[in-house]
C-alpha cells in the first residue's frame, strides 16, 4: 500500500519564495544567455575605439577632437570658425568651456586628457545608470551595464572624440540634483547650473533637458543663474573676437542649416530636407521643442524616469544627430528597465516594457555603418530602430498620463 504523501511547508515556502525571486527578475533571456558574447564585443568595441581615439587624426581616428581642438585654437587667435569647411556647429560660449580641455595643450597631450577623462566618467555615469536601472540583482546589473556598453553608441563617441559622455552624464546629475526633495540651497542649485554649463558645450544634445529645470522643478533661481552664466560666457568668448556677435551667430546659423538638412541619421532636419521641406527644418524643431515644454509641464507629477525617457527621444529626433548621438537613447532603456522591475516587484510582467527594451536595443547592438549602406542594410537605424523610438515615447508617455490621472472616486474602498 503507498505511502501518503505529505505536504512539507518548508519546501512550499522555499517554492514560493523561488517564485517570487523569479518573479522580481528582469534580465530578458536573449541578453543573460548572450552575457560572454556581450562582454566581449564590449571589449571588443572599446578598445578599438580607443585605438582610434588615440591613434593620428584624419577621417579614421578622432577626427571630431581633432576639429574640436582647431576650431578652439582658431577662436582665441581670432582666426575664421565658422565656414565652409567644416559644420563649426558650436556657438562661442562651447570654446570657453573647451579651452580647459582643449585650448592649452599639444594635440597629442589633450588626446590623452580626454581619453583619461571620458573613460573615468564613463566608468561612474555606467555605475550611476546601472544604479537607477532598478536592477537589484548582481547578474541584472552586470547584463544591464553589458547591454549598454556593447551598443556601438558610447564605444563611437569615444572613439570619434564626440562630447556626449560628457555632456549627457552633467546634464542627468543636474536634473536629478534639483529633482531630490527637500529644501532647496545655493550649493545644490549652484552645484547644477555648473553641470548644465558645461553640458552647454554642446546644446543641440542637452538643450532640450534643461525644459526640465523651470517647468517640472518650478525652480527660477536656477534658471537665472543659468541664463547669467551662459551669457557671461559668450561676452568672454567674444572679448577674443573682432566680429560682433550677431555676425558670428548669423555663419554659425548658415553652416548649420547648409547641414542638418542634408546629413546626420534619423533625425526631423533630414526627413524634411528628403521631402523638399529642408528650409522649415529651424521652425519644425522649434515647434517640436515647444511641444515637449507643454507636455513636461502638463506631466509635472509623473515620475522622474519616464518624463527623462520622452525627453531623451524627443531630443534625439527632432534635431541634427550622427551615429554617435544615438547614445541618448540609452536614457530610454534605464526608463523601460525600471518600469519592468517595478512590475516585476509587485508580481506582475511588464511585456511591453521589456519588449520595446529589446526591440530599442537590439538594433544598437549592429554595425553602426549599415546607417550609411543602401537598403536594405540602413532599413534597421534609418526606419526601424526610430519606429522603435517612438514606440517607447507614446509608451513612456502614457504611463506617465495614468500616473498624473487622478484616482476614481471610491478607488480603493
Amino acid at each position: 500500500m503507498p505511502r501518503p504523501t505529505v505536504a512539507r511547508p518548508g519546501l512550499a515556502r522555499k517554492a514560493a519564495l523561488l517564485g517570487r525571486r523569479a518573479r522580481t527578475t528582469f534580465v530578458p533571456s536573449l541578453v543573460r544567455i548572450a552575457l560572454p558574447v556581450l562582454a566581449g564585443l564590449a571589449l571588443l568595441r572599446f578598445g578599438f575605439e580607443l585605438w582610434r581615439l588615440l591613434s593620428e587624426p584624419g577621417s579614421f581616428g578622432s577626427n571630431d577632437l581633432f576639429a574640436r581642438y582647431g576650431e578652439t585654437q582658431r577662436w582665441f587667435a581670432d582666426d575664421p570658425v565658422y565656414t565652409s569647411r567644416a559644420h563649426a556647429g558650436y556657438p562661442p560660449a562651447s570654446y570657453v568651456l573647451l579651452w580647459p580641455l582643449l585650448g592649452w595643450l599639444p594635440w597629442t597631450s589633450a588626446r590623452l586628457l580626454w581619453a583619461g577623462l571620458n573613460t573615468c566618467v564613463l566608468a561612474l555615469g555606467m555605475a550611476f545608470l546601472v544604479r537607477q536601472s532598478g536592477a537589484d540583482k548582481r547578474q541584472e546589473r552586470v547584463a544591464f551595464a553589458l547591454a549598454l556598453l556593447a551598443a556601438y553608441p558610447l564605444p563611437i563617441t569615444l572613439g570619434n572624440g564626440q562630447l556626449g559622455i560628457l555632456t549627457v552624464t552633467a546634464t542627468i546629475a543636474g536634473i536629478l540634483l534639483l529633482d531630490r526633495r527637500g529644501p532647496p540651497s545655493w550649493r545644490r542649485d549652484g552645484l547644477a547650473t555648473a553641470l548644465f554649463l558645461f553640458a552647454l558645450i554642446k546644446p543641440s544634445l542637452t538643450a532640450p533637458f534643461l525644459l526640465l529645470v523651470p517647468l517640472r522643478t518650478a525652480r527660477l533661481r536656477p534658471v537665472v543663474v543659468l541664463v547669467l552664466g551662459y551669457a557671461a560666457l559668450t561676452a568672454l568668448a567674444m572679448s577674443y573676437r573682432s566680429r560682433p556677435l550677431l555676425a558670428e551667430l548669423a555663419a554659425l546659423a548658415e553652416v548649420s542649416a547648409r547641414v542638418a538638412a542634408r546629413s546626420g541619421h534619423a533625425h526631423l532636419p533630414l526627413w524634411l530636407g528628403a521631402l523638399g521641406l529642408g528650409a522649415w527644418h529651424g521652425l519644425a524643431t522649434l515647434l517640436v521643442l515647444l511641444a515637449l515644454g507643454l507636455w513636461i509641464e502638463r506631466n509635472r507629477g509623473a515620475a522622474l524616469w519616464p518624463v527623462l525617457g520622452v525627453t531623451t527621444i524627443v531630443a534625439r529626433l527632432a534635431s541634427y544627430h550622427r551615429v554617435y548621438d544615438d547614445s541618448l537613447v540609452l536614457l530610454a532603456l534605464v526608463a523601460l528597465c525600471r518600469l519592468a522591475k517595478q512590475a516585476a516587484r509587485s508580481g506582475r510582467r511588464d511585456a511591453v516594457a521589456e519588449t520595446l527594451f529589446l526591440l530599442v536595443w537590439i538594433p544598437l547592438l549592429l554595425p553602426a555603418t549599415w546607417s550609411t549602406m543602401a537598403l536594405p542594410w540602413s532599413l534597421v537605424h534609418q526606419g526601424l530602430a526610430p519606429a522603435a523610438w517612438l514606440a517607447t515615447a507614446v509608451y513612456l508617455a502614457e504611463r506617465c498620463r495614468r500616473e498624473r490621472a487622478p484616482t476614481p472616486a471610491g478607488a480603493g474602498e
